[in-house]
């Protein structure tokens, strides 16, 4: 059996997450980023774990979109128990769009309206035209 992606990383030179999880997120696949997502943060690969903030956010936002809001919950717990994950306004913008999504899961629209406020700010401050995916 073949697993995903069916080349070896080194082959490309870089592994395929977040990019990978992100386009399966986008189309409608979040069981499988969620999967991609949990594998690349197992991995040791130093590439990886310079990610590993991202990789963070993008897990609670697989999570949420899967059904599996415990895993989202504990995906946030990680990234508060290290604050140098969110070392730079891109990573506090993506940290506060997970929060988000979370808090509108919850139901609680109020605080996801104001953490998507929060991620607004932290874009504009990089001058990022879109924010993150």
């Amino acid at each position: 059996m073949r697993r995903w992606p069916p080349w070896p990383k080194a082959t490309l030179g870089w592994d395929p997450q977040p990019g990978l999880a992100r386009l399966h997120l986008l189309t409608g696949k979040p069981e499988l980023a969620q999967r991609g997502l949990e594998r690349a943060l197992e991995e040791a690969d130093w590439t990886l774990r310079e990610r590993r903030g991202q990789l963070l956010c993008l897990l609670v936002r697989a999570a949420v979109m899967a059904g599996d809001a415990e895993r989202a919950r504990e995906a946030l717990q990680t990234l508060h128990a290290d604050p140098q994950m969110l070392a730079n306004e891109a990573l506090k913008a993506m940290h506060c769009g997970a929060q988000a999504e979370l808090a509108l899961h919850d139901g609680e629209i109020k605080l996801a309206a104001n953490k998507l406020r929060h991620a607004v700010r932290h874009w504009r401050e990089v001058s990022s035209p879109v924010g993150e995916v």
